[in-house]
Formats: C-alpha cells, sequence, structure tokens
C-alpha cells in the first residue's frame, strides 16, 4: 500500500481553497490589486509547472527502468510473437503500452516555446524576443511598449503557463494509465502457466 499511496500523492494536483480573485481594495488602488493579484498567481502557476515536469521527470526515470527490465526478460528469449500461445501476445500488448506511456511522459516534458496570442508589436516572453529577429528591432519595441502594460503581459503569461500545465498533467494522467495496464499485461504474461 505504501507504493500505491506514493504514487497517488506524486500523481496528486493541488487544489487551491482559496478564493481566485483580487481583494477588494478601494478605488484607488484596485488596479494595483489586480496587478499584484495576476502576479502572485503567475508565480503559483510557474511552480506547478516545475511541480509537473518533476512528476513526469520521476516517472519518465522509472519507467525507463521499468522498460529496460521488461526487454532484457522477454519470455524465454523469443522475440516474435507469430503462432506462439495467447501469453505472449499479452506481453508485446503490455511493451505497446509501456512505450506509450514513455512516449506520453516524453510529452510532458518536452519545451513548450510557441505562443501565438501575443498581440503584434508587444514582447511578453522569450519567443517574442526571438520572432523579432535582431536587437535592433527588441530595443524599438521595448521603447514603445514600456507604457504600463504590465498588466496585459502578467494575465498573457497566467494564460500560456496554464495552459502548458493543463497539457502536462495530460500526458502524466495518460502515461500512469497505460503504465498501469501495460504493467497488467506484462504481470499476467509473466504469470502464464508453463
Amino acid at each position: 500500500m505504501g507504493l500505491l499511496s506514493a504514487l497517488a500523492t506524486l500523481l496528486r494536483i493541488p487544489r487551491r481553497s482559496a478564493v481566485l480573485s483580487p481583494e477588494p481594495a478601494d478605488s484607488g488602488g484596485n488596479a494595483e490589486a489586480s496587478l499584484t493579484f495576476a502576479r502572485d498567481l503567475l508565480v503559483e502557476t510557474r511552480e506547478e509547472v516545475v511541480r509537473a515536469d518533476t512528476k513526469a521527470e520521476i516517472l519518465l526515470a522509472g519507467a525507463g527502468v521499468f522498460l529496460g527490465v521488461v526487454v532484457t526478460s522477454t519470455p524465454h528469449g523469443v522475440w516474435s510473437s507469430h503462432g506462439e500461445p495467447p501469453w505472449l501476445w499479452l506481453w508485446w500488448a503490455g511493451v505497446v503500452l509501456t512505450v506509450g506511456a514513455v512516449g506520453s511522459l516524453l510529452m510532458a516534458v518536452v519545451p513548450r516555446t510557441s505562443h501565438r496570442d501575443t498581440p503584434s508589436g508587444r514582447v511578453y516572453f522569450f519567443g517574442d524576443v526571438v520572432r523579432l529577429g535582431n536587437r535592433n528591432a527588441l530595443t524599438s519595441v521595448l521603447a514603445e511598449g514600456s507604457d504600463g502594460g504590465s498588466f496585459d503581459r502578467t494575465v498573457d503569461q497566467i494564460w500560456a503557463i496554464s495552459r502548458i500545465v493543463s497539457a502536462k498533467y495530460r500526458f502524466i494522467r495518460l502515461a500512469v494509465w497505460l503504465a498501469a495496464a501495460g504493467g497488467l499485461l506484462l504481470v499476467a504474461a509473466l504469470i502464464h502457466p508453463h
């Protein structure tokens, strides 16, 4: 039961019990309170990316070890399932599902660097800087855009990073289900009657 509870803890997506809205502020400080709240939310969202990556990396390391054991312990050294007993089909189905789990974990940790929602002529993240093409264009955009667009930039980053976190967790969940199904099939193939 210890392994299952550790896995459940590893895969837990934290839920915030606090209401996700800025505290009411006086009429003069509402914009500042909104910006402060948005920045706090951005920090939490970035922390969630790190947690998702850590979970995926730990699972990927474990899956790599597991897959190594699977590959080196093929049943009776047989690599072909043509004309073999039904348990060998279970073995290969388990291998395919386990490889799918590894692929899903790789998709969870792959860098996501595209962001298409940035308004033209604005720089919100490093990809926008790269798309400008040269240092002079960056200098120009930064000089024009230093008019207090901090709230818009923060909202844009929260939106983009939240989508990244969501995708990472989808791939992690898929990998866990594939690995569980693949593991069950592999165990069933290994304990077959000889």
